[in-house]
């Protein structure tokens, strides 16, 4: 019948299943190589001998997931797969054409995306992303072309949409959005459909709402009560509590204050736990495998902060992870963002006690420890830019922030593949 099939001992007999298939007539599927992940699902390797194709299939909860991993020349003969530690598959290969072994393995670490239409260069802008729309939304950010303490730093009110499919940026221009401002705050209220913006350098104390659907900002105008005006303050979405968690910010003096956000009633609550130190220009991404927000960093009374926390907003309760090992060094205006796929967050660059950054690390919660990924190639040393995961794509993305030296604000598009290496 010429198909590649897949069997499975039950215990009370065999369940067979149809992998691939073609109406040849001929010998087309073979050289085939398996093995299983974490989950028991099934990874293969086999050799296309019709197109002299080396194939790679999965079953996963959405049935065989087919892909061609080399189709130049004939290749994919005499195959083994094999798995690293994070589940993705690495397989070795007979490419006949040039009689090389090969090893073809998911590519991973930092790509510069290079869009032909992309915002101007800026920093201290914020970015979330829309899940159910499949776009990275950016708001705001300003521009300077040093780093002169005086040279103004001009803001803007654009609204931007990045999809990472067509490497594609679009300016939104919707009619309705909040002023021109940075140092603000978002994140995406997947429940609601909707991103969450709070605060910044103009209208400090507003709450807006953005449908990309719609392309329009909805002024929450000033629910009673609400979180003071305030800069340099960091926001996460926990989706198990339907809740957006404020902590922190800038209003003069550094804040300690937590706070939760309800859209679908348009309510702030200020939360009182035993509060982690008040701080500014520190990150927080929401951990939705372990249900915390995770924080790092930023800028204390005491200077810079290397500090990792979790917040568990079911016990209302921040908690100091003091993790194992090496971590990132003391840091603000870093971005992080949690990469649901790997179980990981990513954090990126800041400014240090000794300058501009441009290292990448992974937290692994559940394990207490963050990895220097170290990766071959990556974005150069900056602060000031900013994040958000794309679920869709499995990729961080990155945009702007203020370059090393005094080349001012940056335009660079960079998309991040997390592996896991020695955790």
């Amino acid at each position: 019948n010429d198909v590649l099939k897949y069997a499975k001992q039950t215990g009370s007999g065999w369940d067979i299943e149809i992998v691939d298939s073609i109406d040849m007539g001929t010998w087309t599927w073979w050289q085939t190589s398996i093995t299983l992940d974490s989950n028991d699902n099934p990874h293969i390797s086999y050799y296309d001998s019709l197109n002299g194709d080396l194939k790679y299939a999965i079953k996963d909860v959405s049935g065989w997931n087919i892909e061609t991993v080399d189709s130049i020349g004939n290749v994919g003969y005499e195959s083994s797969i094999a798995l690293r530690s994070d589940d993705s598959p690495c397989i070795s290969y007979r490419d006949i054409t040039n009689d090389d072994l090969k090893l073809a393995c998911p590519a991973w670490g930092w790509t510069n995306m290079n869009p032909i239409v992309k915002p101007d260069s800026r920093a201290w802008h914020a970015m979330a992303y829309d899940s159910e729309s499949d776009r990275t939304i950016l708001f705001g950010g300003c521009y300077r072309e040093d780093q002169g303490l005086l040279v103004p730093c001009f803001k803007n009110d654009e609204t931007w949409a990045y999809d990472y499919n067509t490497n594609n940026w679009t300016n939104m221009n919707p009619i309705n959005h909040p002023t021109a401002r940075y140092w603000h705050a978002m994140t995406y209220d997947s429940e609601s459909d909707m991103v969450i913006l709070f605060g910044g350098t103009s209208g400090s104390y507003e709450t807006w709402a953005y449908d990309y659907n719609a392309n329009n900002w909805m002024n929450m105008y000033t629910p009673i009560p609400t979180p003071s005006g305030r800069v340099g303050h960091a926001m996460a979405y926990d989706s198990e509590s339907d809740l957006v968690i404020l902590f922190g910010g800038s209003m003069g003096t550094y804040s300690g204050e937590t706070w939760v956000y309800d859209y679908n009633s348009n309510n702030w609550a200020q939360k009182t736990p035993i509060d982690i130190p008040p701080r500014a220009w520190h990150a927080m991404t929401y951990d939705s495998e372990s249900d915390r927000v995770i924080l790092f960093g930023g800028y204390t009374i005491d200077g810079y902060s290397d500090e990792t926390w979790e917040y568990d907003e079911n016990i209302n309760t921040w908690t100091n992870r003091d993790p194992i090992g090496v971590k990132p060094s003391k840091r603000r205006e870093h971005a992080m963002s949690y990469d649901s796929e790997s179980n990981r967050v990513t954090l990126f660059g800041g400014m240090t006690t000794i300058g501009h950054a441009d290292d990448t690390w992974a937290y692994n919660y559940n394990t207490n420890r963050w990895t220097d990924m170290d990766p071959e190639v990556e974005p150069s040393a900056r602060y000031g830019h900013a994040m958000a995961y794309d679920s869709e794509s499995d990729r961080v993305v990155l945009f702007g922030g203020w370059a090393e030296g005094t080349s001012g604000t940056n335009d660079e598009t960079w998309t991040y593949h997390h592996s896991i290496v020695d955790e």
